[in-house]
């Protein structure tokens, strides 16, 4: 699992930013600027520019509203700090700024800090985060604050967008007394589905289990019998980690069935989730099935205690990756590569008889039913690798670190979305699914190229024939 809990890195880099007004009184200057002249439609759009353009935290200000519609701004960390925004009530909600100083005295701390500057930074993306929801992460937050001349540091960008996060979905503790609530809640507006949370001695949230009503119903088109299953870690303020399942539909493509939310990765709560996960889906999906894994904590012994019948396989990715890391060899790989892939027992003997002694040795321990093509019985659609799920997890991005009603609310809008596209793609129209519907197009194409012609006196026998061209 990812052990690094800190700000994601930004893919490129940004454009220098343009110098922040600093001066005492300006005339107009940019749109978001705080200066002389400057109206502001409501109060509350005054009070960020005020806290940002002081890189000061909205606690750390003092606000006082004259009886004549004037309101002064002034920062309290220091009595002789200079810093000082008047303005007056124009009519309506608006406000135009008559006095303006935004430069902190030398003693003063506060527009250094990078509290004050991130309390600053969240007022101004808060809109946005509302709006945006996980789709808004820290590289905007960078284009945001730089396209308003204001240059912060990316640590601080992320830091600012994880408080903002964390007021719109509300104080991470609390959320978890809502959290049956919502579950009665969802299961109202999608009928069918299964959840189950459960509790420690002291009536603490342990681990949850959530399985959709549209994926349950999804399974009965779905091929049997393979899934994958993989975790990934929260970052939020409470950490843990989130696990899923995975299987595929009728088109071969992904479809999330159950997902988990646990403490520490170890046997006991893989094998209470796929339990969870037997009984919401039923056993017949689960008879003889592959289940496909990177060995996560405790999966191994997880997976034989709560499905006796499935086979448990290994990804291939992850193993070639453990073999060169053990073997320290290029090659060691790329050999394991040929054996895992040869389709027959004989051929698979013959290549393992041919790889190097150590590596024989290693791939000893681990039994052959569950990483060599040629020895498994139960059934994989052509797949070797966890990929199903690793790439599930990658679309979880900034989800993970929300509050948990912030991650199971994306979670379901995420899942709503994929199977309403879905539906729309297969409107029944067609007699087969769009990939048998182009290869059924493909071959009629083809078999215009040739005549058929009876053969001798049997009915109904033909050979085909290419037309000349």
């Amino acid at each position: 699992m990812p052990a690094n809990f800190g700000p994601p890195t930004v893919p490129t880099s940004l454009p220098p930013p343009t110098q922040p007004v600093e001066n005492e009184v300006q005339e107009h200057s940019p749109q978001d600027s705080l200066c002389v002249g400057r109206t502001f439609p409501s109060y509350e759009s005054l009070h960020a520019s005020v806290v940002t353009n002081c890189a000061i935290g909205s606690k750390k200000l003092r606000t006082r509203n004259q009886v004549d519609r004037r309101v002064t701004f002034s920062c309290v960390t220091e009595s002789s700090c200079p810093v000082r925004v008047c303005a007056i009530a124009t009519g309506g909600d608006q406000y135009r700024v008559t006095a303006c100083h935004l430069t902190h005295s030398n003693n003063c701390t506060e527009g250094k800090t990078t509290y004050g500057i991130k309390n600053a930074v969240v007022h101004l993306i808060m809109e946005k985060v509302r709006a945006l929801g996980t789709k808004y992460t820290t590289r905007h937050v960078l284009v945001d604050m730089h396209d308003r001349g204001i240059t912060i540091s990316e640590d601080v960008a992320w830091s600012a967008l994880r408080k903002a996060i964390s007021e719109v979905d509300g104080d991470p503790s609390e959320c978890y007394m809502y959290l049956q609530s919502w579950c009665e809640a969802i299961t109202q507006t999608n009928p069918g589905t299964k959840w189950c949370i459960q509790e420690d001695e002291n009536g603490r949230f342990r681990r949850m289990f959530l399985a959709l009503g549209g994926s349950l119903q999804a399974m009965q088109y779905c091929p049997k019998g393979f899934f994958v299953t993989d975790g990934c870690s929260l970052r939020g303020y409470y950490t843990g980690n989130i696990i899923s399942l995975i299987t595929i539909d009728g088109y071969g493509r992904q479809l999330p069935v159950a997902f988990g939310i646990i403490g520490n990765e170890n046997s006991d709560a893989w094998e209470w989730f796929l339990t969870q996960a037997r009984v919401a889906i039923g056993d017949a999906h689960f008879n003889r099935c592959s289940i496909m894994s990177d060995r996560q904590k405790g999966l191994a012994a997880a997976i034989p205690a709560a499905m006796p019948q499935a086979n448990s396989l290994i990804c291939s990715f992850h193993l070639k990756n453990n073999v060169k890391e053990k073997m320290k060899s290029k090659t060691a790989g790329r050999d394991l590569e040929l054996v895992q892939a040869s389709p027959t027992k004989e051929g698979f003997d013959a290549l393992y008889q041919a790889l190097p002694e150590n590596l024989r040795e290693y791939l000893d321990g681990i039994e052959k039913s569950s990483w060599a093509t040629s020895h498994i019985s139960t059934r994989t659609y052509g797949h070797s690798t966890s990929n199903l799920a690793e790439s599930f997890n990658a679309t979880l991005g900034e989800t993970r670190h929300r509050s948990i009603l912030g991650i199971l609310n994306s979670l379901v809008q995420k899942l709503q979305k994929w199977h309403h596209r879905r539906a729309e793609e297969n409107d029944g129209s067609e007699e087969f699914v769009p990939r048998v519907q182009t290869a059924v197009g493909t071959a009629n194409q083809e078999s215009a190229k040739y005549t058929a012609l009876g053969i001798g006196t049997v009915d109904e026998v033909f050979e085909g024939m290419s037309i000349p061209s």
